[in-house]
Parts: C-alpha cells; structure tokens; sequence
C-alpha cells in the first residue's frame, strides 16, 4: 500500500490530501493464526 499526496502510478494507493502526519487502522476479520504487525516505511518517490 502507498500513501502519496499525489498519484505515484501504483495501484491501490492512498491520497494522503496534502497532510503531513496521520494514522493508518488496520482490522483482520476472522484471522487464522498469528499476524505479523504491520510494517511502515517512508521512501523516496522515485523508488516506488
């Protein structure tokens, strides 16, 4: 998933709408076992 303030040419990602702090919620519905936690990493735009 990316979150960009403009479109970055992935698909499913997120407008951020020009903010600079916010939070992600993830929900699992009906998991079977152990889920990782969800990793989050802040990249340069041109290595998406």
């Amino acid at each position: 998933m990316v979150i960009a303030h403009s479109d970055p040419g992935v698909p499913n990602w997120l407008d951020s709408e020009g903010r600079m702090y916010g939070s992600v919620f993830w929900r699992f519905f009906l998991p079977e076992g152990e889920i990782e936690t969800p990793q989050a990493t802040v990249v340069q735009w041109s290595d998406l």
